[in-house]
């Protein structure tokens, strides 16, 4: 009788209560951002507007400690502030397309040639903190699911009579790739509606990839995960729709060390768009 080797994957649900701690650690850090950002936003107090200023001037009588020297635009700078808003939080629909990537299962199960963007989907969650009124900080986290679906067809060894009925065999590759970054952002901030900005942002990427199949001939269910560095260079722009409301959409570069240990190295390059909804705090 002739060997056969099949291999079986089961549902990817049975997977995520063995989801790697640095996954864990990654949605952790997010809410621990949003947090502080509320947290900060509720303490930050609303400057004072210039029409209130003058009301105030008009209802009480000057003195000479209050006054202050005009400037060479001929405007009083007591009591001047930075109208640039300090906080914000956005979140959105992230897509990306990568290199082929290779993955490793089990000893001789290695899938060859897959992406992460393969009928895929993504989302972004981020902070971003103005340092004044064209830098700032950015903190982002966004995760890409694809999925691989495939049937081998399968002839029993026993066939008295051909032609011999064929036995599907359903596999299922569904790589994902998740990406904590932060750093600067520059921000050309005038007095249109619309802002240009610029991030440079580095942090760690977490791959991994699980494999299964079901069927009649076996049922089996394999992981391959990695860790690694990753960097992303970001431009775009926000639309302002209302006060403290936006529209934030950028074009992405990123590429993230990530790959199987038992094979080579391995980079991901990646290209995308990410759109979403931002709101700005005082």
């Amino acid at each position: 009788m002739p060997h056969r080797i099949v291999c079986t994957v089961t549902n990817p649900v049975a997977f995520l209560p063995l989801a790697p701690s640095q996954v864990k650690q990654i949605f952790t850090l997010i809410v621990m951002l949003l947090i502080a950002s509320a947290s900060f936003a509720q303490e930050a107090a609303p400057a004072t507007s210039l029409s209130d200023a003058q009301t105030s001037a008009q209802a009480q009588p000057s003195t000479a400690a209050d006054q202050a020297p005009p400037n060479r635009a001929g405007t009083a700078t007591h009591g001047a502030s930075d109208s640039s808003p300090k906080w914000g939080m956005f979140a959105g629909y992230s897509s990306i397309e990568t290199n082929n990537h290779n993955f490793h299962f089990a000893p001789h199960i290695t899938g060859f040639g897959l992406d992460y963007d393969e009928n895929g989907y993504g989302i972004n969650i981020g902070g971003v903190r103005n340092l004044n009124q064209y830098f700032g900080i950015v903190g982002l986290f966004d995760a890409h699911f694809s999925s691989n679906h495939f049937v081998l067809d399968y002839v029993p060894g026993r066939c008295s009579q051909p032609p011999c009925a064929k036995v599907g065999q359903g596999t299922d590759i569904d790589p994902s790739l998740f990406r904590f970054t932060a750093g600067p952002e520059v921000a050309f901030r005038n007095r249109t509606r619309v802002t240009p900005f610029a991030d440079v942002l580095f942090g760690l990427a977490h791959s991994h990839a699980t494999f299964s199949t079901t069927g009649p001939v076996l049922t089996l269910s394999r992981l391959d995960a990695e860790s690694g560095f990753a960097v992303n260079f970001a431009a775009g722009l926000e639309v302002r729709v209302a006060h403290g409301f936006s529209f934030r959409g950028s074009i992405d570069y990123g590429k993230a060390f990530v790959g199987s240990s038992a094979l080579p190295s391995q980079l991901v390059d990646s290209i995308g768009f990410s759109s979403g909804l931002l709101f700005r705090f005082h």
